[in-house]
């Protein structure tokens, strides 16, 4: 079988469940990871004969993209900010809301030195390790709740060469003493539960739901316990970073600065939706 009679067979296999473009991604994607190509080399050799187990991989892979499971899990692992990160259904799958959250936390705080950073909800331990890779800190510590999230995020830092500090503890009723910290970074549980109907089946059927959903009486739940930690943590001037609803910027902006935050700012991601929250004491 030839790479094009590859692609082809993966786009008439996904075209029920995504749009062409994304059926090529993926496919793309495969190529990339199964073959080590770059997305030209994988135009050039449309016509190259696969040898038989790459091509069993191949088919393997679509069976299980067929049936909903996400293309990350499937690879089982993906590229976040220049560190390659290893996923699976114990962990959410990174947005790209979230590379641009760490971005643009690089962006600004990259003249700083000797940062000590809080990652709350750390779950594959992305954003920790991200910052700990491309600014210059003194100590990173990621919270999670799930057990099963900090162990592959202890994986992810040991394979990415970063020294964090993962502890399980509940945001919502903390355990254990911190100190302070220059930056506090979040990528909070924010889905509504009454929004599962707007989401794709293999987010539902695969991700864990630990991660994503808050009670819809109850959406700004975690940010409630982020303020707290913030207010409590956070050094003079420290600054805070969280991802948030689209839905519901306004509100959180209000909460910070209801809470004694000197300054809350909503700022818009790439569809131009309300996306991030930054707050400073």
């Amino acid at each position: 079988m030839t790479l094009a009679t590859i692609r082809l067979l993966y786009l008439k296999t996904l075209n029920f469940l995504y749009e062409l473009p994304e059926v090529e991604s993926i496919f793309l994607y495969m190529a990339s990871h199964l073959l080590n190509y770059s997305k030209i080399e994988i135009r050039q050799n449309h016509n190259r004969i696969i040898d038989s187990q790459v091509e069993k991989k191949f088919i393997d892979f679509l069976e299980r993209i067929r049936l909903g499971e996400p293309v990350q899990y499937v690879i089982g692992f993906m590229e976040f900010c220049n560190t390659r990160i290893q996923v699976d259904s114990r962990v959410l799958i990174p947005r790209p809301e979230t590379e641009y959250l760490v971005d643009m936390i690089i962006r600004e705080q990259k003249h700083r030195q000797n940062l000590k950073i809080a990652d709350l909800c750390t779950g594959s331990g992305c954003i920790a390790i991200a910052l700990s890779k491309n600014l210059i800190t003194q100590k990173v510590i990621g919270i999670d709740i799930s057990g099963k999230a900090l162990e592959l995020a202890s994986v992810n830092a040991k394979g990415n060469n970063t020294d964090i500090i993962f502890i399980a503890d509940d945001l919502q009723n903390l355990q254990n003493p911190y100190p302070n910290f220059d930056l506090v970074v979040s990528n909070p549980p924010y889905v509504r539960e009454m929004e599962k109907q707007q989401m794709h089946s293999n987010v539902l059927n695969y991700e864990p739901a630990l991660a994503l959903f808050v009670p819809d009486r109850e959406p700004l739940l975690f940010y409630k316990a982020i303020t707290d930690f913030g207010i409590k943590h956070l050094t003079r001037d420290g600054m805070l970073y969280s991802e948030i609803n689209e839905n519901f910027g306004p509100q959180v902006k209000s909460l910070f600065l209801s809470s004694g935050y000197r300054t809350a700012e909503i700022r818009k991601d790439l569809r131009n939706k309300d996306r991030f929250l930054i707050a400073r004491v």
